[in-house]
């Protein structure tokens, strides 16, 4: 019994000029939960794939037009996610052949009864969603891991765009430090993103896992598949192999894993209890919430291996380090979230954008993020107020009330004149252009606007 549940809406053409199997056909096919489209010509296909979105297209052996590869060439040049099949006349094999080579799905010699085609479509449709989910996949990878999702027009946060910018496309080893919720996971996935490793794997591994399973998780290719997330049979270096290996929470290894894994980066070899062995090709990206630089960590790590893994060193900042990127984080998160809920036009009051900037944030960016999704979840208003923005947990770091409100006093002074210096001195570099001063400083038009406008920004006149 055929089991395949189709895609909602999935729309079929049939290219056929005759009348003797359509009834049934169509019988078939509206049994199979398909939409249904049946032409007699090459001309009202091209009409029918230019107003619909169509999912595979049947091309009947008594069409008009002989020459299917010629068919098969101009659905894919209108519609080139259309699956097509052929179902060409007994005997012709060499027309099957060019129609196989032009790109057809698949191609099926006569004769052959409705249940047979349909199956065939069945197949056709289910690959061609497998097809545009992996395109959709690409598409949001590319979106959540461009340069652009690192977010800021702060100095720092500049110089750690460059420094990715620059690094990126190579094979050199990089180690990330910051506090929790900086970003460090965000920039090694970026880095992956941007190098000529990114269409092989991407591999985290928890440094923080009990010595044991760490070890069979890295090393050991021999466990059975339900032990550990990932696939029968590989080690994680070898899944990384081509790839990126990014050592999350690296402090936190085990000096018998430090020691086993120095020695493999001494050649990239991994050896199997069967006496074979495998050289690997794998980037390393390491991330650390200390600075195993530090006498305290020096104790516990071994150096050797640190040097061979941090070859350039990317300290991620505190947010608190960075608040004039607040307000350009917080327009960000909302539009991104807002979207989620299917609502981007959500928008937030200063009052609201005043009392995240006087916040504390030891939760850094993920803090701040998770504000945003929390009050665009609880918000049924089209703008966030000041009452829709709460904060978990404590507001800063054992400083009393007093001492928390003059710092944030003075952070905040201090960020607007650093924003107002480098929108001027970018707006100047660019001869006023907002669009490209936007792209330069990674806002949008609209907060380019808002800010010259904030900060009384003047056109300085030319000397005669």
């Amino acid at each position: 019994m055929n089991t395949f549940k189709n895609p909602p809406g999935a729309k079929v053409l049939l290219i056929d000029n005759s009348e003797s199997e359509t009834g049934a056909l169509s019988v078939v096919l509206e049994q199979g939960s398909f939409n249904f489209i049946r032409v007699d010509s090459i001309e009202k296909a091209t009409i029918a794939l230019k107003q619909s979105e169509i999912h595979v297209a049947a091309i009947m052996p008594r069409n008009e037009q002989s020459d299917f590869a010629d068919v098969v060439h101009r659905i894919r040049y209108i519609s080139p996610l259309t699956e097509i099949i052929v179902v060409a006349p007994s005997g012709d094999q060499e027309e099957i052949d060019r129609a196989d080579q032009a790109g057809a799905f698949d191609c099926i010699i006569e004769p052959i009864s409705s249940e047979r085609l349909l199956s065939r479509i069945q197949k056709a449709v289910q690959y061609r969603a497998i097809k545009a989910e992996r395109g959709l996949l690409k598409e949001h990878v590319a979106m959540r891991y461009g340069f652009d999702n690192v977010v800021g027009i702060s100095k720092v946060i500049t110089e750690i765009k460059e420094t990715i910018g620059r690094i990126a496309p190579t094979d050199i080893p990089i180690m990330i430090t910051g506090a929790s919720g900086t970003g460090k996971e965000l920039v090694a996935r970026v880095v992956h993103h941007h190098s000529h490793r990114r269409k092989h794997e991407l591999v985290i591994v928890d440094c923080a896992l009990p010595e044991n399973l760490l070890d069979v998780q890295l090393f050991e290719s021999d466990l059975d598949r339900s032990e550990l997330d990932r696939p029968a049979g590989l080690s994680l270096l070898e899944r990384a192999d081509g790839g990126t290996l990014v050592l999350d929470k690296v402090e936190c290894m085990p000096e018998s894993i430090q020691e086993r894994l120095y020695a493999f980066l001494n050649d990239f070899t991994i050896n199997h209890p069967d006496g074979q062995s495998r050289r690997l090709d794998i980037r390393f990206v390491t991330i650390s919430g200390v600075d195993l630089n530090t006498d305290d960590a020096k104790d516990k790590f071994n150096q050797e291996l640190l040097d061979r893994l941090s070859t350039i060193a990317i300290k991620m900042p505190r947010l608190i380090e960075r608040a004039e990127d607040i307000e350009i984080l917080t327009e960000f998160f909302l539009r991104t979230i807002a979207s989620e809920y299917g609502d981007s036009s959500k928008t937030i009051t200063h009052p609201a954008v005043d009392r995240l900037l006087h916040h504390g944030w030891p939760g850094n960016v993920r803090e701040l993020e998770n504000t945003i999704r929390r009050a665009v979840a609880l918000c049924s208003k089209d703008q966030l107020d000041i009452d829709d923005i709460s904060f978990v947990g404590v507001d800063s770091a054992g400083q009393t009330a007093s001492e928390q409100k003059n710092s944030q006093n003075k952070t905040v002074s201090r960020l607007d004149d650093n924003q107002r210096s480098l929108i001027q001195r970018a707006l100047a570099e660019n001869e006023w252009n907002y669009t490209q001063t936007a792209q330069e400083l990674g806002i949008g038009r609209t907060t380019l606007w808002r800010k010259v406008k904030k900060y009384n920004l003047k056109k300085e006149a030319k000397p005669a």
